[in-house]
């Protein structure tokens, strides 16, 4: 089997507020990949949400990565994803790179359990868990008030969610949302707060100390990505868990951030790694030191969601799933879940299949300059 053709297609889905990740988004942009054989298996992929922009995103696939790869073997997948990434130009542009080849490497797996006519969760180490738990994301900015924050907070423990990702940047705000939530849930729902990256060491030290009496969980990336030093630091200096999440960009940052002590949890996002392959390493490091992973939002439309499932339920030391999309806009099946569990498919690779028709009208394929018509609605 020998790979013939690999695309990107950049699609825009309307995006529709729910309790799993509250908030004011009104569309997620991202990029589908298709690879094809000369066997007549295609498999599917995904690069996004949001980042890097999928015009980026499809010149990289469509100019730099199809020429590498056309005629190898989709089996081939460490070679395939090497013969790439330490090439030149992409170890200069590594961030765009990385997701790119994720979208390709997830079809290669793709292709490969449809063609042995099995889930990818057993190719990549059987079901270590039968499902799922995830967590429900609660996004606001002011002027929206307290007494909203409180009833969507009660609203998402009434649909069975047991933990709560609060994602706030102003320093102040974010105590005042994280008192009203803990009053409004109770000590028994676990909380996360999530700043994004906003806050400088001394600003996230006064802040986490202020947040340290309502138990949370941990603070996710509070900090520049980077700064691995920074976080060790501010680790020490706090009593409330620390969790690298946009900082683990390869399984080079994440394997620094443990050897620096810096984080006692680590998000790790399929397309941000560079791929299920490197997804399954980064774990293995942080398992190797008894770190806990978490993985972060595997996106909206159905691919991702499908990805990040199989290697969900396979991965020993995943603690929980962030705010993975329940959104099946680009594939004909749902996801079996009954919160706050989800289940991977059980068909052969990712399990899903595309609506070709859904896709096409989502697609900015050829026309970045227009508006679908399914977004003019939002």
């Amino acid at each position: 089997m020998k790979i013939t053709k690999v695309e990107a297609i950049p699609t825009v889905i309307p995006h529709e507020a729910a309790y799993w990740d509250l908030g004011c988004n009104v569309s997620v942009i991202s990029t589908v990949v298709s690879v094809e054989t000369d066997e007549g298996v295609t498999g599917w992929g995904y690069v996004g949400p949001n980042l890097p922009p999928p015009p980026r995103v499809e010149a990289t696939i469509e100019t730099e990565i199809q020429p590498l790869i056309l005629g190898e073997s989709p089996y081939d997948v460490e070679k395939i994803v090497a013969k790439y990434l330490n090439g030149f130009p992409a170890k200069w542009t590594l961030e765009t790179t990385t997701m790119a080849m994720a979208g390709v490497e997830t079809a290669c797996w793709d292709i490969i359990g449809q063609s042995l006519g099995a889930p990818l969760y057993k190719l990549i180490g059987g079901k270590f868990r039968s499902q799922v738990e995830i967590f429900a994301t609660m996004r606001y900015h002011e002027p929206v008030g307290m007494d909203i924050v409180a009833a969507d907070a009660a609203k998402v423990v009434e649909q069975g969610y047991r933990t709560i990702m609060i994602k706030e940047v102003e320093p102040g705000r974010t105590v005042e949302v994280v008192k009203t939530i803990r009053k409004a849930v109770g000590s028994k729902i676990q909380l996360r707060v999530d700043p994004n990256q906003a806050w400088s060491i001394a600003t996230a030290k006064r802040v986490i100390k202020r947040l340290e009496p309502y138990d949370l969980q941990c603070v996710e990336q509070p900090i520049f990505r980077w700064d691995i030093d920074g976080l060790a630091h501010l680790r020490q200096a706090v009593g409330v868990p620390i969790m690298l999440d946009e900082g683990a960009t390869t399984i080079y940052k994440v394997f620094e951030a443990v050897k620096k002590e810096a984080v006692d949890i680590i998000g790790i996002d399929i397309v941000r790694v560079a791929g299920i392959s490197a997804f399954k390493k980064a774990a293995a490091i942080a398992e190797a030191a008894g770190i806990p992973v978490v993985m972060h939002w595997t996106g909206d439309g159905g691919i991702g969601t499908a990805a990040g499932l199989h290697v969900a339920v396979s991965t020993p030391n995943l603690q929980l799933a962030h705010h993975i999309g329940l959104d099946d806009s680009l594939i004909k099946q749902s996801f079996q879940h009954e919160l706050p569990y989800i289940e991977a498919p059980e068909g052969p690779g990712l399990g899903i299949e595309v609506d070709k028709d859904q896709l096409a009208r989502y697609s900015m394929k050829g026309r970045n300059n227009e508006i679908p018509d399914a977004y003019k609605k939002v």
